[in-house]
């Protein structure tokens, strides 16, 4: 039991591994934990708003590289974050009824939304500009659920 809510379904279990994810790998962000960050990758990884696919292998310490910068505000903690950003974690299904973001997605030249893709949404700021504080791109992907675990696979940020 999660909360005290039994999860009877595969959604509802898929869905709160999602969020241990999504949260963990904020969790890296903020702690500035970047050692395991790029673990965090599939092999090939898109960017929505360029339309690219990069290969992890050649983006190599820039991974790590984007996890130290994600954070501008120095003094944020797991705790400040947790009570001053809005975090939203959509399913396939959610997904696709965000109309103008669905668009994108299926003009991407390489990918393609599946049934076990997550958006994890954790930039926006409850009370002020996010930009004072985070980066949107490492707050706002697409990871899947992989026979090993979850891997981020795009990039969804501004």
């Amino acid at each position: 039991m999660i909360f005290g809510i039994q999860q009877n379904s595969y959604s509802q279990d898929l869905h709160a591994e999602a969020d241990t994810f999504a949260m963990n790998m904020v969790k890296m962000l903020v702690t500035q934990n970047c050692d395991g960050y790029p673990a965090l990758f599939h092999d090939t990884v898109y960017m929505l708003q360029n339309s690219q696919a990069i290969v992890k292998s050649e983006m190599g310490s820039k991974i790590s590289i984007f996890c130290k910068a994600a954070i501008r505000d120095k003094s944020i903690t797991m705790e400040s974050y947790l009570a001053n950003f809005n975090r939203e974690l959509l399913d396939a299904g959610e997904i696709k009824t965000k109309k103008d973001l669905y668009a994108l997605i299926q003009a991407h030249p390489f990918y393609t939304l599946q049934e076990n893709d997550f958006l994890f949404i954790g930039y926006r700021h409850k009370s002020d500009d996010y930009m004072k504080y985070i980066l949107d791109d490492p707050f706002c992907v697409i990871f899947r659920k992989y026979e090993d675990g979850f891997r981020i696979i795009l990039l969804a940020g501004n």
